[in-house]
This record gives C-alpha cells, sequence and structure tokens, in this order.
C-alpha cells in the first residue's frame, strides 16, 4: 500500500547506525523528498528526527521514547500487562536453552501453541511458532517457515551457550 502512494521507490543499501542515517539524509536532499516514511530502523531514524527536520522533511515515525519501547517486546509487554484494554500474554525472557526449556515447558502445560521471537528484532525476522506436526522433510518441499519442531529448536539452541534475549509466549 505505501509503494502506491509513493512518488518514486529505490531499494535501501544495508547500512548501519549513522551510516544510515547520513544515508538517508543525503538521499531526502538529493530526491528533494518532502515525507519520508520509512520501513526499517525506525529507533534510529526517531533518535535523529531533528536532522530530518532541519533539511524540511516530514519523518512518519513516532517519538523515540515510544518506538523504543515498542522496539523491544519485552519493554512493550511490562508497558501493557496492566491495561485493561489490551491483554498481555504471559511471556518469559530467556537467554540460554535451559531458561527457554523452562518457558517453553511452563506455556506448553496451559497453551496449545507456544511461539517465541528476539526480544529485538526488525518486522518479524526471528519469529517462530514450535508446531510438533511439522517434518524435517517439509523443509524440502515448501518455502520457509515460521514453523519449528521443538527438538529443530534444541539444536539450533545447542550451538551457544548464551544468546540474545528471545520471548517465549503462546502467542504474539
Amino acid at each position: 500500500i505505501i509503494k502506491n502512494v509513493c512518488d518514486e521507490w529505490y531499494t535501501e543499501p544495508t547500512l548501519e547506525g549513522d551510516d544510515y542515517i547520513d544515508y538517508c539524509i543525503q538521499f531526502c536532499k538529493t530526491h528533494h523528498i518532502d515525507v519520508f516514511i520509512p520501513r526499517r530502523k525506525l529507533v534510529e531514524i526517531s533518535k535523529h528526527i531533528s536532522r530530518f527536520h532541519a533539511i524540511g522533511v516530514k519523518v512518519m515515525v513516532d517519538q523515540y521514547e515510544l518506538i523504543e519501547t515498542l522496539n523491544r517486546k519485552d519493554r512493550a509487554y511490562h508497558l501493557f500487562k496492566d491495561s485493561t484494554s489490551i491483554h498481555v500474554p504471559e511471556f518469559y525472557v530467556v537467554t540460554s536453552k535451559e531458561e527457554f526449556e523452562v518457558a517453553y515447558d511452563k506455556l506448553s502445560k496451559k497453551y496449545a501453541k507456544v511461539c517465541f521471537k528476539l526480544v529485538q528484532d526488525e518486522g518479524g525476522l526471528s519469529f517462530r511458532t514450535i508446531d510438533p506436526t511439522v517434518s524435517k522433510t517439509s523443509v524440502l518441499r515448501s518455502y520457509p517457515s515460521t514453523k519449528m519442531t521443538y527438538d529443530a529448536v534444541m539444536e539450533a539452541l545447542n550451538t551457544e551457550e548464551t544468546f540474545h534475549e528471545m520471548i517465549v509466549m503462546p502467542y504474539l
């Protein structure tokens, strides 16, 4: 939908941090952009929004503090857990295989499905659902999936002693 309302559409280079912000600023100047609708790096862009405003560019992004909180699923869940209008599921933040096993065990006894993702993720790239019906050979016959067996998850987690924070929950 966003692509349909843009005057132009470009593929971005893979850049991080200040290099990415500098690229965006220069792009806006070069292409005379009035309104910038970012898809990636919302936290970084919102942190540097004054640089965009200084060159006359409006940015379709919320304030840094809010975006930074919402970008971390655990912080967002803590922010909304006492809300009467938003239901926050039971969740656990884990950084080791052992913690993951405990969280999975607790959740799988109460809920039909358990899913997980990195606490800090962009676009749900790391989101996975544990599904015992997935066959090991299904990956050979279909497109990549967000579904994994518990054994496949454990095998992947066995490769690291600790890992980036992950949130384990019955649903997003």
